[in-house]
């Protein structure tokens, strides 16, 4: 399964992601950020090969199939619904 975080915030940097790249079926494909120069800063940090500049590019793209989104609680709703609909 290959996993997008959906930002660069901390408690996907020193929680999820690492449990992610430990899983057996599972697999860091990219990191997405509002600021481009974060995602590659973390993506580089755990060896994702994906960085994205924005939500929105990460989810509309082929190389992952779900997301993780550490976002504040009041946008998790708005960017769920964009998940799904984006597949």
């Amino acid at each position: 399964f290959r996993w997008g975080v959906l930002s660069t915030a901390k408690i996907g940097v020193t929680a999820v992601i690492p449990a992610i790249c430990d899983a057996e079926n599972s697999v860091l494909s990219g990191i997405a950020s509002r600021d481009l120069l974060k995602a590659r800063a973390v993506a580089g940090r755990f060896g994702a090969p994906h960085a994205f500049g924005s939500y929105e590019a990460m989810l509309a793209s082929a190389d992952i199939d779900g997301v993780y989104i550490p976002l504040p609680t009041s946008q998790h709703v708005e960017w769920s619904l964009k998940a799904a609909e984006a597949g």
